[in-house]
């Protein structure tokens, strides 16, 4: 025992000494941007206004990037959710940023004597409030190619929001994954891809992923033979992560839990593998399978349609007992409504109703089926909690279409690309090319399965994403080595790979470290890591300190997707983690809240109805106008859509960037926490004196 604990000395010893330089720490806020995504504007009452929309980030009906189709980032409707201030204990908190030096390549990754530098921001506990053994809590952004701005709103409601049991006395800290923010950013600078004025728009396309790999390999200075792409890989971001913790845990006994979202799971677990002694707590939510491949247990991005039908399936049979969807399908459910209307829709083809009419026209050609564009659109509410409810709305309005149902469909569709098409400056922060570096290396199935397998997959599901395009990407990324890649024909091949060699991580069952534990969340409607897979993990792991709490009607990221009846208090999932945080393990784990979970329902209220579809009755009524495109500005980026005209073809194939990546915040749930704080905030520092501990400033945002 004793020579163990020597050894985890010298090994972190070795993390600090590798970690040393420190640009930093400056007082920095703890929101990046000062103007988010356009979201939401309330009345002096709390009600919205009729400009009021979710914010959801990047997609378009007709969009074929395999990117924009996985891990969407998830929204928190603005009509049906709360908006949490800091509390007293947070009312001025020190947030804190700094950039710290890296090498390039980790010992054992790769050999170059080059150094990087990546970022990082913390919250500092509250004076007075910090325990005697100090805790630190890091949350950790999916993707990959994410940066952390959207965790940021996390931290907030994590670190002092009511029903969180950190109260100020937890150091919160996130960073931005190597390759991404401000974090040496992979970006196709040279290469000029990703401007606006490129000929893709700024999209890496299967056009133009050649000279994007050339690009990066070329600033990386590799020889063609992969080796320096292992310095942008899972393990190189978590030895970076480990090594940061090392540095940083100066204090005795100090505890670190580590928390990751979606991708975000598979990079603590990565973390695992490398077993840091001062980490003692891990949190995995929105599970990613890290093993289990050849009995279809590891998550690929390549069973995306399979997967996402299977949950697509399982949401809609919910509609037969409810009260407001069930009367509705009465005499054929759901699923075999959408099934008969996608038989119908395609046999009258493109222009048979004028339902199927705007469809075609929204996407892209007339030789997409309509049923195609219903699909992509449906798997991408799916994935949307807020508004997933509009499913059966748009299935029984299409399958009628009388005119009233032609408007009202127009009219979210219209208001839908509205909202996506608004511009986001933390989109610049997202890197294409790491998403696909990962994605290509570690999140796919090899051998490559055919793209029209894929395709197929697509069609025979009710609801999904088609992701075949990623085939293409792929075979381009590996230079065509695999069978599936002999049909893919682009116009020019890259001079170099893409696709950096797996390690002796990969794809390996986990033995929980010592002295530690790990905590798995997951909802049982998440399409984008389906629960099956959260299951796998557990089973998987090499140890007992291990626990699963799944989430009945949760889509992807429970720390926010699970509201609770209890009013002004933090979503279920996120009052777990901070207990699992403040308790250290899993004895004294408090899953109270799981008891005042929010049931299910399929209800809509009227202040969304008329905001997406300009009508209080969303199933019969008539819609009082036409919702009008939105008109990008002269300073909007060149993406956003104008009308609901689809983008050219170099669009469409891929926007890597923004819905492509996992997240589970975006920018109107940031919109609400931060904005409401910075209203407050002078108030707040004012009146803190005459607050207690336990008190909080929680407003709510009524319907």
């Amino acid at each position: 025992m004793k020579w163990m604990l020597v050894a985890a000395a010298l090994a972190c010893l070795h993390d600090t000494i590798s970690a040393r330089k420190i640009n930093g720490w400056y007082p920095c806020n703890l929101r990046t941007f000062a103007t988010p995504a356009p979201a939401t504007t309330t009345s002096s009452t709390g009600q919205a206004t009729d400009d009021e929309s979710p914010t959801i980030r990047g997609w378009r009906l007709n969009d074929q990037d395999p990117a924009n189709a996985i891990f969407r980032s998830l929204i928190v409707n603005p009509a049906t959710d709360m908006s949490i201030t800091l509390g007293a204990a947070a009312a001025a908190p020190t947030t804190e940023c700094a950039e710290i030096t890296m090498p390039l390549c980790h010992e054992g990754i790769c050999e170059s004597n080059a150094t990087i530098t990546v970022f990082v921001k913390r919250m500092r506990a509250a004076p007075g409030r910090n325990t005697t053994a100090a805790k630190s809590l890091w949350v950790l952004q999916g993707g990959p190619g994410a940066s952390s701005v959207n965790m940021e709103g996390i931290m907030a409601a994590l670190y002092d929001a009511p029903g969180s049991y950190l109260g100020g006395s937890v150091d919160v800290y996130t960073m931005d994954h190597r390759g991404t923010g401000r974090s040496s950013r992979l970006s196709c600078v040279a290469s000029q891809v990703e401007t606006s004025g490129s000929p893709t728009k700024g999209h890496v396309t299967s056009q133009s992923f050649p000279d994007c790999i050339q690009d990066v390999n070329m600033q990386l200075g590799d020889d063609a033979d992969v080796n320096l792409l292992k310095a942008y890989s899972t393990t190189s971001a978590a030895t970076d992560l480990s090594k940061i913790i090392s540095l940083l845990n100066t204090t005795p006994n100090a505890h670190t839990t580590v928390y990751g979202v979606s991708y975000g799971t598979y990079l603590v677990q990565r973390l695992m593998q490398l077993a840091n002694p001062n980490v003692k707590g891990y949190v995995l939510d929105g599970v990613v399978s890290q093993s289990g491949s050849q009995s279809g247990e590891k998550l690929s991005f390549a069973d995306w349609a399979v997967n996402m039908d299977e949950i697509g399936t399982a949401f809609m049979a919910l509609c037969a007992k409810d009260a407001t969807c069930g009367p509705k399908f009465a005499t054929s459910s759901l699923q075999e409504t959408l099934k008969a209307l996608y038989t119908s829709m395609d046999s009258k083809g493109p222009k048979g109703t004028k339902c199927s009419s705007f469809l075609t026209s929204v996407g892209g050609s007339s030789l997409t089926p309509p049923s195609y564009t219903l699909r992509q659109l449906l798997g991408h509410l799916l994935q949307v909690q807020s508004i997933r409810n509009f499913i059966p709305v748009l299935v029984y309005r299409l399958s009628r279409c009388n005119p009233n149902d032609a408007t009202a469909v127009a009219n979210f569709v219209t208001a839908y690309l509205n909202i996506i098409g608004a511009p986001n400056e933390s989109d610049a922060y997202d890197s294409s090319m790491l998403y696909n570096l990962v994605a290509l290396s570690e999140l796919f199935t090899y051998p490559a399965p055919s793209r029209p397998s894929l395709r197929a997959s697509f069609a025979g599901s009710l609801i999904a994403s088609d992701t075949s395009s990623l085939v293409t990407m792929y075979c381009l990324a590996s230079n065509g080595k695999d069978a599936a890649c002999a049909s893919e024909k682009p116009s020019t091949k890259p001079g170099f790979q893409f696709i950096y060699p797996t390690d002796k991580y990969f794809d390996v069952a986990i033995a929980i470290p010592n002295g530690t534990s790990v905590l798995l969340l997951s909802g049982l409607l998440d399409p984008q890591t389906p629960p099956k897979f959260a299951r796998y993990q557990l089973a998987s792991f090499v140890g007992t300190a291990k626990r699963l709490i799944e989430f009945p009607t949760s889509a992807h990221g429970t720390i926010l997707n699970t509201p609770v009846t209890v009013q002004n208090k933090v979503p279920c999932g996120a009052s777990i983690v901070s207990s699992f945080v403040m308790a250290g393990g899993l004895d004294k784990l408090d899953t109270t809240c799981l008891e005042y979970l929010t049931p299910n329902s399929f209800a809509i209220t009227t202040a969304l109805g008329q905001r997406l579809m300009a009508t209080d009755d969303v199933y019969e009524g008539t819609p009082r106008k036409a919702i009008v495109p939105r008109t990008p500005s002269d300073n909007a980026a060149s993406d956003v859509p104008a009308s609901t005209k689809p983008p050219s073809e170099s669009q469409v194939n891929s926007s890597w960037r923004s819905l492509a990546i996992a997240a589970v915040v975006v920018a109107a749930v940031i919109f609400l926490v931060m904005v409401v704080v910075v209203m407050r905030l002078r108030r707040q520092v004012r009146e803190a004196k005459d607050l207690s501990a336990a008190e909080y400033i929680v407003d709510p945002v009524d319907p």
